[in-house]
């Protein structure tokens, strides 16, 4: 679960980096939606590669589907622009 969420952080930099680039990050309404997701789905990751209790892990992968549904339902946006 580390991996994930050094993973998660790694996406949370690039899109901070490009949106910086870009001036995307400048009313910060690209950054949010672009991570709103990704930063729930990190911290999850790292409280499951902490912890080791099975209800720990079972929320955690729990949280990461929810994430990605909610992502692709809600912020498409974010996907194209």
């Amino acid at each position: 679960m580390f991996g994930y969420g050094a993973f998660a952080i790694f996406t949370i930099a690039t899109n901070t980096y490009f949106g910086a680039v870009n001036g995307a990050t400048s009313s910060g309404g690209s950054w949010l939606s672009q991570n709103a997701a990704v930063v729930p789905m990190a911290a999850a990751a790292f409280v499951a590669g902490i912890f080791a209790d099975r209800r720990v892990q079972l929320a955690a992968v729990t949280t990461e589907l929810i994430m990605w549904v909610w992502y692709f339902w809600s912020l498409q946006g974010a996907l194209t622009g």
